[in-house]
C-alpha cells in the first residue's frame, strides 16, 4: 500500500494569492483567477447578512498544493473554483478541501452544496459523484475556449 502525504487543510493566507494563483494556472481545467481576483473575493462581503466568501488551501510537506474557493448564501455552499497540482493529484487533497468546504458550510447554515463543472470534464465528473453530487441541470453554452455546456451537480449536507 502506497502512503501519502497528510494534508492538512486550513483558511488561505493574504501572502498566499499568488501561490494559489500559480496552482490555477497549471490547473487548465480551474477557473482562471488571477491573484487580483483572489484578494477581491476575500475582500468583498455579500450584500446578505450571513453569507460570506472563504478560499481553503491544502498543504502537504508544508507546501500549499490546492485549494478551493467557495461562498455561503443564501443557505447554499456554492463551489466556485478548485484546483490541485497535477503531480499532486489522487492523493487526498481535493477530498480534503472540500469536505473542509462541506464542514464550513454548514457552520454557515448551508443545507446542501453545488457547484458546476464542463460537461466533458469526466475526471471532475467522477471526482463529485464519489463526493456525492448529483446531476440536477444543465447550463447552456456556460464555458468558453471551447463553448460547452456546464452541469449543475448538487448534493445535500
Amino acid at each position: 500500500m502506497k502512503l501519502y502525504p497528510t494534508t492538512h487543510v486550513r483558511p488561505m493566507r493574504r501572502s498566499e494569492e499568488a501561490r494559489v494563483a500559480e496552482i490555477t494556472r497549471a490547473c487548465r481545467e480551474a477557473a482562471q483567477w488571477k491573484e487580483e481576483d483572489y484578494t477581491s473575493f476575500l475582500s468583498s462581503v455579500p450584500p446578505v447578512e450571513g453569507a460570506g466568501n472563504s478560499i481553503l488551501v491544502a498543504e502537504q510537506e508544508g507546501a500549499v498544493i490546492g485549494f478551493v474557493a467557495c461562498r455561503a448564501i443564501a443557505g447554499e455552499l456554492e463551489i466556485l473554483n478548485l484546483g490541485i497540482l497535477p503531480d499532486a493529484r489522487r492523493r487526498g487533497a481535493g477530498s480534503a478541501l472540500m469536505n473542509a468546504a462541506f464542514a464550513w458550510g454548514r457552520e454557515c447554515e448551508c443545507g446542501h452544496a453545488f457547484c458546476e463543472v464542463r460537461e466533458s470534464n469526466q475526471a471532475a465528473r467522477t471526482f463529485y459523484s464519489a463526493l456525492h453530487f448529483l446531476v440536477r441541470g444543465r447550463r447552456a453554452q456556460y464555458y468558453r475556449d471551447p463553448i460547452e455546456d456546464a452541469l449543475i451537480l448538487s448534493r445535500m449536507l
